[in-house]
């Protein structure tokens, strides 16, 4: 009976561990895997950096995807924070939309 409990625990700790170690972080959009680095380069050359824009945070997740968290300045003069996933070809073609981040105005 110990022995039953014993690996019964044993197993359960595996379960647990190994969901922990693939637990997504950012509500389970998936393990940062790609480049933080790639991201933030699109960013820097996306029309969006030098209209009023300015990255937060970025961090990169899948094979090409990447999640930007930016504050873009509204055409009257107020600013807007938002986050959103998006994959790194559209982080480079990023414009502010009168505070909005978006491909196409």
């Amino acid at each position: 009976m110990k022995r039953s409990v014993l690996i019964c625990c044993a197993m359960l700790g595996a379960v647990l561990a190994s969901a922990s170690a693939s637990a997504a972080p950012m509500g389970g959009i998936g393990a940062p895997r790609g480049s933080d680095a790639e991201c933030f380069a699109a960013f820097n050359q996306s029309p969006a950096a030098s209209q009023g824009c300015t990255l937060l945070r970025t961090n990169a997740y899948g094979e090409s995807s990447c999640f930007l968290e930016a504050v873009c300045k509204r055409s009257d003069g107020s600013e807007n924070k938002q986050k959103m996933y998006t994959n790194v070809e559209t982080v480079r073609i990023l414009q502010n939309c009168n505070g909005e981040l978006g491909a196409n105005c």
